[in-house]
């Protein structure tokens, strides 16, 4: 993982809402510390799905009242969130740090990590094979790692939505059951969708 600086919330927040603002949907990944991370999924310029700690929405949201730094990056490609719930960003950062959006808003610079690196440096390579791991698990149960590591040796550790995609159907054809099959190919078919929209972005 790139080593990155933790900013104030205030600074998060600030580009959480320029990430939301210029971007329909997304995933913001966090870090208070190496063993304390949670997610932040967005559409439509709110919170659909929150994580940390192993919590979810309401319960996340808790546990990270008070938060005053933290590390993150911003990507475009929105992973499918578990448990959907709302909520304006307004309201998160007034919950967890009792902060003024509309006063935040106003401040003339933005940090250092909204810079926007290419569209493909956004991607969050990790967090997608994580998901594709879990997915997998889903259908196969705990022969899936096996599985998985032997694809992966095979093709290689995927740097580009491609080859998460070319990753993703080889996993498929190893899932012997139809139905466990379709189910996979049904929650990884996002990956093809974000492929085209980077494709389009990026010409």
């Amino acid at each position: 993982m790139e080593k990155r600086r933790s900013v104030p919330l205030s600074a998060f927040a600030i580009a959480v809402l320029f990430f939301a603002k210029t971007h329909s949907k997304g995933t913001v990944l966090f870090f208070k510390s190496e063993h304390e991370y949670g997610k932040l999924i967005i559409e439509g310029g709110e919170i659909v799905a929150l994580q940390y700690n192993g919590k979810e929405n309401e319960e996340a949201l808790d546990a990270l009242e008070g938060l005053s730094t933290v590390r993150y990056r911003c990507h475009p490609f929105r992973l499918p969130p578990k448990n959907r719930f709302q909520l304006s960003l307004e309201d998160f950062f007034q919950k967890i740090g009792g902060l003024d959006l509309q006063n935040l808003s106003n401040e003339p610079s933005l940090p250092e990590e909204t810079e926007q690196p290419t569209l493909q440096e956004q991607i969050n390579f990790p967090a997608i094979l994580g998901f594709l791991k879990e997915s997998l698990h889903d259908a196969l149960g705990p022969i899936s790692e096996f599985i998985y590591e032997d694809a992966v040796g095979e093709l290689g550790a995927p740097n580009s939505l491609e080859l998460v995609e070319a990753l993703s159907s080889k996993l498929a054809q190893d899932i012997d059951n139809p139905e466990h099959r379709k189910e996979f190919e049904k929650k990884t078919q996002n990956i093809i969708s974000a492929r085209a929209e980077l494709k389009v972005l990026e010409t």
